[in-house]
């Protein structure tokens, strides 16, 4: 699976350079608009849009046809993937916790406003890409229509994340609460959303 990984970095490095560059513009532009209190928000949901390139750049050179044929089981072609989104997610969370330094510095949000807004980005980017691997694993016509099953996810992602806060803030008052319960629902889908695509990889017919 190492191999897998170094496979999926190696094809991202050639462009993450693009990714930091729009993370760069809309930090500019939040600040100059004085919207700097959602910049928590953008490295996290910008970042886990990388997963759907890996599996356009996967397509592109038929990659899974030849993954198939090497000594190593489906499941952990699967599993890589996964592990390779949640390095993604962490690196953007990351990122997004320091991005928090400008808008608290700055006086327009308070640090407990800042961290539950990086919540809530995490958890719109964890749903969205238990839904786009789910997707694409099940359908080779899928990744051939990426960029709608983007758009899908992440709109699945939204609903899902402010669905599941609001309904966790009907046991408890505290939005931090609840945002981590949404986090935590999340990232158990994330577990169910490995298991189908392992099982839909597995039964995925390759001409």
């Amino acid at each position: 699976m190492k191999g897998l990984l170094l496979k999926d970095f190696f094809n991202l490095k050639k462009t993450i350079s693009m990714y930091f560059s729009i993370i760069a513009i809309f930090i500019v532009y939040c600040v100059l608009s004085k919207r700097n209190v959602f910049l928590p928000i953008v490295p996290v949901l910008i970042f886990s849009t990388m997963i759907t390139g890996a599996f356009t750049k996967d397509n592109d050179t038929k990659w899974d046809k030849l993954a198939i044929t090497m000594p190593v089981s489906r499941s952990k072609i699967v599993q890589s993937r996964y592990v390779l989104f949640v390095a993604i997610l962490l690196i953007g969370f990351l990122l997004g916790a320091l991005s928090m330094i400008i808008p608290i510095t700055s006086g327009n949000a308070k640090p407990l406003t800042a961290f539950e807004l990086l919540l809530l980005g995490t958890q719109i980017s964890i749903f969205a890409g238990c839904t786009s691997m789910m997707l694409l694993y099940s359908s080779q016509n899928m990744i051939d229509k990426v960029e709608l099953v983007t758009i899908i996810s992440y709109l699945v992602g939204v609903g899902l994340a402010l669905g599941i806060t609001q309904l966790a803030g009907l046991f408890t008052s505290s939005k931090l609460a609840s945002l981590i319960i949404g986090t935590v629902v999340g990232l158990l889908l994330l577990i169910i959303s490995y298991k189908i695509s392992v099982y839909a990889f597995i039964k995925k017919d390759f001409d």
